[in-house]
């Protein structure tokens, strides 16, 4: 669980870049990483800046640039959170979706002629804009966008589900 990655000795080893390099990857690591990629994307972002400052000796810049990125990564943490608490049913049933294709062949074709896993493949493609409205705050066109995602997980389950008979 995020909820947990910055303790106080995690917040006090992100004070270095090799401390805060740990903490990224750790959370990357993490299912939540992906209910953030692109805030999580920002903090590599400045931690790379914060990499250009030490080599250059620019002491200053280094340490703006390593708060900036334990900063956002915090906001990673929340935004992923937030995410997974305001999202819940649409990660259970693409859950429950997945664990159905796991037990089908990667080629077969339900009884409409479409393949699930492609089928699934579309509906990650809308899962992943629902994460990119949400973690930009667009509340409304997530929310939106969350019942089309469910609408297109529904339909796979409905073409991979003959399959298991």
């Amino acid at each position: 669980m995020t909820v947990g990655l910055f303790t106080a000795s995690s917040a006090m080893a992100a004070q270095t870049i090799d401390g805060l390099s740990h903490a990224l990857e750790e959370f990357k690591q993490q299912k939540d990483a992906t209910y953030a990629p692109m805030t999580l994307a920002r903090a590599q972002a400045y931690l790379g800046a914060a990499m250009l400052a030490r080599d250059s000796r620019d002491v200053d810049e280094e340490k703006r640039a390593l708060e900036r990125s334990e900063t956002t990564l915090k906001e990673a943490v929340a935004s992923a959170v937030r995410f997974r608490q305001n999202f819940a049913p649409l990660i259970a049933i693409q859950q429950k979706v997945q664990n159905v294709l796991d037990v089908l062949p990667k080629h077969s074709a339900g009884d409409q002629g479409a393949s699930p896993h492609l089928l699934m493949d579309d509906a990650m493609v809308m899962m992943r804009r629902v994460i990119r409205a949400s973690e930009t705050g667009r509340l409304n066109e997530s929310q939106s966008l969350a019942v089309d995602t469910k609408a297109a997980l529904d339909g796979v389950l409905a073409v991979a589900l003959p399959e298991l008979e």
